[in-house]
């Protein structure tokens, strides 16, 4: 285990602090000011490389039964297939993954909301199995 106090850490200025970044700014030494702006989930960032926009493309929501996913087409993404170039596709919103046995989902855009049920079997006594 190796610990290191403040006073032996050099001093440098956080790029970050001074930036204009709508949403998240990551440190970088490769960008030239030293940070780059990237935004959440859903969202894609504007030419301006500062603004982060919400993403209204259309989207696919799949669901397994432990998981519910959702991936957004780009509009020069004609269908999706076995021969699709997967760089096509991202993440449109962060994975529902507390599901147990799920079946079936609905999604309420106007709240951006998903619903979903799960399987629960009893026995004819009435314990859970």
């Amino acid at each position: 285990m190796k610990i290191s106090h403040q006073i032996y850490q050099p001093f440098e200025l956080n790029p970050c602090q001074q930036a204009r970044c709508s949403q998240l700014c990551l440190l970088s030494n490769v960008a030239p000011a030293g940070y780059t702006c990237v935004c959440s989930t859903g969202f894609f960032l504007e030419r301006d490389q500062i603004t982060c926009s919400k993403d209204y493309s259309p989207f696919i929501i799949y669901m397994k039964r432990n998981i519910i996913g959702g991936i957004s087409v780009r509009h020069d993404q004609k269908y999706i297939d076995e021969n699709s170039n997967y760089d096509d596709l991202w993440e449109r919103f962060v994975p529902v993954t507390d599901i147990h046995d799920g079946y079936e989902f609905a999604f309420d855009e106007v709240n951006e909301t998903i619903y979903w049920a799960q399987i629960k079997s009893f026995l004819p006594d009435g314990t859970s199995t």
